[in-house]
């Protein structure tokens, strides 16, 4: 891959061992679509080499546990749960708490311990789900209190 070898170009392996970057694709394939960064040719292949790593049960245990918390099969995944149901759960720590929660989770090697933070990420997006439907309730009730009928619109 072109970043490979330009990260080879920099020295970056120089005092450490080259990672495979082909391990990360089920990251870039949540990424990419969480954060919707736009489809071109190569960004299309990632996602799709991303999401055959999940399908095929091969995704960092925090991605396994944020699917198994949310009640995602893996082998079904879609970029629409990339989208819509994992990327909502990590946005949430970074809106009502620590955005860090998100990262240790997507990052972690022990099982049980991305369940726990899953369950956390979980637990935050509902809340902040509560807070957004509080929101729409409160602007709904103001807007009845416009004269919208004076409006020129």
């Amino acid at each position: 891959m072109a970043l490979r070898a330009r990260l080879r170009s920099l020295g970056r392996y120089d005092d450490r061992p080259q990672p495979n970057i082909g391990e990360l694709l089920d990251l870039v394939a949540l990424g990419s679509v969480a954060d919707v960064v736009p489809l071109d040719a190569n960004n299309r292949i990632l996602v799709h080499q991303g999401l055959e790593r999940i399908r095929a049960g091969r995704a960092r245990p925090g991605l396994k546990a944020i699917l198994e918390v949310a009640r995602r099969e893996a082998a079904r995944i879609t970029s629409t749960d990339l989208g819509f149901i994992l990327g909502p759960r990590l946005n949430a720590a970074g809106r009502l708490d620590d955005m860090s929660l998100g990262i240790e989770c997507l990052l972690s090697d022990d099982p049980p311990l991305a369940r726990e933070m899953a369950v956390q990420l979980d637990e935050l997006n509902q809340d902040r789900k509560s807070i957004e439907q509080g929101m729409q309730r409160e602007a709904l009730a103001q807007l009845k209190d416009l004269p919208l009928e004076s409006m020129p619109f």
